[in-house]
């Protein structure tokens, strides 16, 4: 097994909130899956997924290009903190 640290790292607001919101499409849509649901009740499916905490990491998105030529590496790192998340998540 390797060798594991606990790192701080900073990461871009928006992209970091955009990651997490796009986690929570993807467990609510596993989740829907799951439960049975087809492709074709994808209306019924999309509003169950628009959660506040959905819309909310998606109202930043317009400030994505800002955030990653303000720092590239902060903006990278967002989506890969919000990855790690939705692995847990997911329980990969």
């Amino acid at each position: 097994m390797s060798e594991v640290i606990k790192a701080e790292v900073t990461v871009s607001k928006e992209a970091y909130e955009l990651g997490l919101a796009l986690g929570l499409i993807a467990l609510a849509a596993k989740k829907a899956f799951a439960d049975g649901v087809q492709v074709s009740d994808a209306v019924a499916m999309g509003a169950a997924i628009m959660t506040p905490e959905v819309l909310a990491g998606l109202q930043g998105v317009e400030l994505l290009g800002e955030e990653l030529k303000a720092d590239k590496a902060a903006f990278v790192m967002a989506f890969g903190v919000a990855g790690a998340k939705l692995a847990e998540d997911l329980g990969l």
